[in-house]
């Protein structure tokens, strides 16, 4: 009696559902690569099972059959009783390396929110309910790295749409996250002023990564609770990145109308947001981050133009234009009336 083998067949029904199913084994094979550095260890000489459990302290048969499913899922190859990195590997998960991915600590740190999505499902409420600056400093550590990853990949796409004039003096980025934006304008501008305001503990472990890269006079670091101090009069440029979306409509509104009191008569609220359409379907990463948002945060949503439209308009913005990246993110600029 034959088979129907297509069944088994790359792009077939079972191998798509499949592959979806078993996504999270794969995902903590590498989330657990990543946390104790395999990759540097095999770069660095530590290429055998027994080298990387002395150097790391793992157990060795446990070990060994972790770099043995990272060699299946072509991270590793296998040669005798050594391993090698895979060039995607060399390139993209040594930390060391210019082109490391810098998002998967942070992709880590929410696997077990991502365990509670039945639960929620039943509340529609987080079980986690708290926002960033109420997370320890390794949780906030890795958020920084990631979006600074982000942010280096897109720094040019995104400075494109940036409106800096000869007559910017002054700039405040709102949220320590994705700061490299404007810190690339510091470098390129020493005559303007950039102010990045952030809740101490953020700006605390900020500042660290800040220093490393950029030591230039005209960065200051603010540390406030921007939802309620104040952070200053009379910017040129208000510029906020991926924070929109951890917060609710009425949340927002509020905020960005002490934004629009921040920014002088003809000043700019610039936001550089990951849209969603109007199906809230597409992007699909728009559509994970809609869940991810919902596992994380009290409030946090995926927003669509028309959703960032309104609050912009609530918050007395009148001139806003949507500016569409080359990664799919969007730059939405808010200028503030002349008169009044």
């Amino acid at each position: 009696m034959s088979q129907d083998l297509s069944r088994w067949a790359e792009g077939s029904a079972y191998n798509i559902i499949q592959n979806i199913a078993i996504g999270f084994q794969k995902s903590q094979i590498l989330f657990t690569a990543v946390k104790y550095d395999i990759f540097y260890q095999i770069e660095t000489g530590n290429n055998t099972t027994q080298a990387i459990a002395t150097s790391t302290n793992l157990n060795f048969q446990a070990l060994e059959r972790l770099l043995n499913a990272l060699v299946a899922i072509k991270l590793l190859e296998k040669n005798g009783m050594y391993y090698k990195n895979t060039p995607i590997s060399q390139k993209h998960l040594i930390h060391s390396s210019e082109d490391y991915y810098g998002f998967l600590r942070h992709n880590a740190d929410l696997w077990e929110s991502w365990g509670t999505l039945q639960e929620v499902l039943k509340t529609g409420k987080s079980l986690v309910n708290a926002k960033l600056h109420e997370k320890d400093d390794k949780f906030i550590e890795d958020f920084l790295l990631a979006l600074d990853w982000r942010a280096k990949l897109n720094s040019d796409l995104v400075l494109n749409e940036l409106p800096i004039a000869l007559t910017t003096k002054r700039i405040l980025k709102i949220g320590a996250a994705s700061c490299r934006y404007v810190l690339e304008i510091a470098k390129l501008h020493s005559h303007i002023e950039v102010v990045i305001a952030d809740f101490p503990n953020i700006i605390e472990v900020a500042q660290k990564l800040i220093s490393s890269e950029f030591d230039h006079q005209n960065i200051k670091l603010l540390a406030c609770n921007y939802f309620e101090e104040d952070y200053g009069k009379d910017f040129d440029i208000i510029f906020i990145d991926s924070i929109i979306e951890e917060n609710s409509v009425m949340e927002n509104i509020e905020s960005l109308r002490k934004v629009y009191n921040s920014i002088g008569k003809g000043g700019k609220l610039v936001i550089h947001q990951l849209l969603i359409n109007d199906a809230r379907t597409e992007p699909q990463v728009a559509a994970l981050q809609a869940i991810n948002l919902m596992l994380n945060t009290p409030s946090g949503n995926a927003y669509t133009n028309s959703d960032l439209w309104v609050v912009l308009k609530e918050a007395g913005f009148k001139d806003i234009e949507f500016y569409k990246t080359m990664a799919s993110s969007h730059v939405i600029i808010a200028t503030k009336s002349f008169i009044g």
